[in-house]
Parts: C-alpha cells; sequence; structure tokens
C-alpha cells in the first residue's frame, strides 16, 4: 500500500493517516464480491474454495543489537499487519 500512504507506487498519493485504511477496506469489500459471485455462479459445479493472501512486507531493525532499532522494527511489523 506504499501507493496510498507514502507516493513511491501507483497511485501515487501521499495520506498516510486514512488512505491505506480505505485501500485495505476496499481490498476486502472487493474480495468479498469476488467470493460471492464465485458462491453463487460456479461452487456449485467446481466445489472450489476460495481465499485471501495479504502480503505484508517484513522490516528488521537496522542495528540488531541496537533496542530502539529492534522495538521500531517490531512496531512496523505490527502496524503493517494490523491495517
Amino acid at each position: 500500500m506504499n501507493g496510498y500512504s507514502f507516493g513511491v507506487f501507483a497511485p501515487g498519493f501521499k495520506n498516510a493517516s486514512r488512505a491505506p485504511y480505505t485501500c485495505g477496506l476496499n481490498i476486502l469489500k472487493c474480495h468479498t464480491e469476488a467470493y460471492r459471485l464465485y458462491e453463487q455462479k460456479y461452487k456449485e459445479t467446481q466445489q472450489g474454495r476460495v481465499g485471501i493472501t495479504l502480503d505484508y512486507g517484513f522490516s528488521e531493525p537496522k542495528d540488531p543489537q541496537n533496542p530502539d532499532d529492534q522495538a521500531a522494527s517490531q512496531r512496523v511489523m505490527e502496524f503493517k499487519v494490523t491495517v
């Protein structure tokens, strides 16, 4: 979601306070719509399963021996997982 907070990727928004949450919500809404479509039109004949995989990246401390860097890395991971 770097395109929705830091402007690094498309669509290039720089709104770290709200845009990532809106993007996440839209991802879940789209997944719900896709699942419902599959459930209504194809599940009976295909007997498939639908799931979702979310990528949240990974963060390592700049200096693994520095407690402040470790804490910062942990905060990044917790934030990315809960978005």
